[in-house]
């Protein structure tokens, strides 16, 4: 999966370098800091999301993240019990 440089020949080395540029210069961008009257502007304007989380959406994150931790102490609580015999059962389970 390379591109066409014109010639027939497909080059993937100029992708994997544009791929690795748009990477880093994605994962280092900065966003700039409001001033205090922008906040301001922005907030009393109907335009953009607002940042808000309700009892409701505090309670299921609160679910998710217990059951997500159970999730991993059972699993260790297994493999304690059953050594190396845990990981053929998950290839079993899993496939």
């Amino acid at each position: 999966m390379g591109i066409h440089d014109g010639s027939g020949v497909i080059s993937s080395s100029s992708s994997s370098s544009s791929f690795c540029t748009r990477f880093w210069s994605s994962a280092l961008r900065a966003k700039r800091l409001a001033t205090p009257a922008e906040k301001a502007a922005q907030e009393n304007s109907s335009h953009g999301l607002s940042r808000r989380l309700g009892i409701f959406d505090l309670i299921l994150i609160g679910i998710g993240a217990s059951i997500g931790a159970g999730i991993f102490v059972i699993t260790g609580t297994v493999a304690r019990d059953t050594g190396p015999g845990l990981f053929p059962n998950f290839l079993l389970l899993f496939s």
